[in-house]
């Protein structure tokens, strides 16, 4: 989030003596800008100060243009949606995402059109300090690793480890229930997973912030049926509300199907409107 720089106020020089000297003391007294409020979708409810008595409302939108290789070479084009929304204590974050891959199979030279949608739910509960109780649903279709249906529930607690201007370090465990269905015949799989999410944001100057996330899901039944997930992305102002943002995902599924391969890349360039 940009922050904005303190002003500084030349007091014009007077040639009064008495009246120079008594503007310098007014100046020197006086107490020092405050910088401006962090986003209240960006700190726990009970950090804001005041705290709103209304329902608060926040939407992200970002075009995506990728480039992708391991199972699959080409280019995806897609839409990411975040809806933020509280209510006192309460916070809900809603992502949808929607792409269209436009895509090349390696060795085969097969050109194919395919799409890879997700939706993600989390409601957070802000219990005491920055310590949230949470539960979350995600359900999504993946091509490139063939899976038809992956429906994950949970339920755990997040903390703010670390909530400066500077940076925000966020970690949530949680435990819950997944269920997958692939579209290889006998591939089908479910039961109880542990997940483990470590976000960290960092404002270096008011036009530029980095984030940078990871997490794994680690099924509680096979110690081998194992997912890691670890994205960095920049952002940088273009003008008011609209951000270029490129970033680097990496993703390996330690247990897929004999078609799919267990990792995956993408470099991603994307136009993001925050309001």
């Amino acid at each position: 989030m940009p922050i904005r720089h303190a002003l500084l106020l030349l007091l014009p020089f007077c040639a009064s003596a008495p009246a120079a000297l008594a503007q310098t003391a007014t100046a020197q007294a006086a107490p020092a800008v405050a910088p401006p409020p962090v986003p209240w979708w960006l700190i726990p409810a009970r950090a804001e100060n005041p705290r709103s008595e209304k329902w608060l409302f926040h939407v992200e939108a970002a075009g995506v243009i990728t480039k992708t290789t391991g199972n699959l070479g080409g280019y995806t084009i897609g839409a990411t949606t975040t809806f933020f929304t509280r209510k006192d204590l309460f916070t809900n974050v809603v992502q949808v995402k929607l792409n269209t891959q436009d895509l090349t199979l390696p060795g085969y030279g097969v050109s194919f059109t395919q799409h890879t949608n997700s939706f993600h739910d989390l409601l957070m509960v802000n219990v005491r300090g920055n310590m949230h109780v949470l539960a979350g649903y995600f359900i999504e279709r993946d091509d490139p690793k063939y899976v038809q249906r992956r429906e994950d529930v949970y339920g755990g607690v997040g903390d703010t480890l670390l909530n400066s201007v500077k940076h925000k370090i966020l970690i949530i465990g949680a435990l819950g229930h997944e269920d997958e269905h692939f579209v290889v015949p006998g591939f089908e799989d479910n039961g109880p997973i542990a997940y483990v999410n470590l976000s960290h944001a960092w404002t270096v100057s008011p036009s530029l912030g980095l984030q940078d996330s990871g997490y794994i899901i680690e099924s509680l039944e096979e110690t081998d049926d194992y997912r890691v997930n670890l994205s960095v992305a920049a952002n940088v102002t273009v003008i008011n509300h609209l951000y270029l943002s490129p970033s680097f995902e990496y993703r390996y599924d330690n247990r897929t199907t004999p078609l799919a391969l267990k990792t995956d890349t993408s470099f991603l360039l994307s136009f993001r409107v925050i309001y």
